[in-house]
């Protein structure tokens, strides 16, 4: 119903109601005490964490939908929309610092950011920015199309190819140097981002399987099959 509702984690109890009168087309972000989201008419709200009051005297309007999780540092609200534009914001006041273009990008992505840095896959590219003026800081040519997004966990950035057969997956530290000593080859195609977790690495892939790999090294630490319930079909392309 294009709402966002707070509920009182201990009771369940409802906080606040904010209706976008438009859906809302990303996860809500919390962070420094606001709550940011985007609409499918590309609208970004701040909102009040404890009240769900708007914070910006008018929503940002970024002119297409907003796609994936807006990313928040402790002085820009960056968020990209559809068409392939990062919009930097002012956090305080709702109003635009820069947008920037990217010559391509992946279906499906969202951004990823980490202190002075901000991801994003582009086409064939993983593509570093600076989040205070969406300026590039360096590109790596992947060799193939990421369909997933990249993660970071502020020492390293890592995303994947895939072909819709086999996976690559790739680790740079944050200047861009890849960690392995070549990406690492899966059998089968990603389902969601990765996770880092520590020095792990963990990658669900499709059919059901899951991969865990040694962040140092990319060797493989274990996998495991998910089984569908009992009398659950599942398409050989599926999850």
């Amino acid at each position: 119903d294009g709402s966002l509702y707070a509920l009182a984690s201990d009771s369940g109890r409802l906080v606040w109601q904010f209706n976008a009168r438009q859906s809302i087309a990303t996860p809500p972000t919390f962070a420094n005490g606001a709550v940011y989201i985007g609409t499918g008419d590309g609208r970004l709200f701040a909102l009040n964490a404890q009240t769900g009051s708007p914070l910006w005297s008018e929503p940002y309007s970024a002119g297409q939908a907003i796609q994936g999780a807006v990313c928040v540092t402790e002085n820009f609200v960056v968020a990209l929309s559809e068409e392939g534009v990062i919009h930097g914001i002012a956090p305080a006041t709702g109003k635009p610092r820069y947008r920037q273009r990217l010559q391509s990008l992946s279906p499906g992505t969202t951004l990823a950011a980490a202190g002075e840095y901000l991801f994003v896959n582009s086409g064939n590219t993983l593509t570093a920015l600076n989040p205070a003026n969406g300026r590039g800081r360096w590109v790596k040519q992947l060799g193939g199309t990421a369909q997933q997004s990249p993660a970071t966990d502020g020492r390293r950035v890592c995303t994947a190819t895939d072909d819709g057969k086999v996976s690559k997956v790739f680790l740079f530290d944050m200047s861009g140097k890849l960690l392995w000593a070549k990406p690492l080859t899966l059998p089968y195609p990603l389902d969601a981002s990765p996770i880092l977790v520590g020095d792990s690495i963990l990658l669900p892939m499709r059919r059901g399987m899951v991969y865990v790999v040694d962040a140092q090294t990319g060797a493989l630490q274990w996998s495991y099959l998910l089984k569908p319930p009992p009398g659950l079909k599942v398409s050989s392309g599926g999850t």
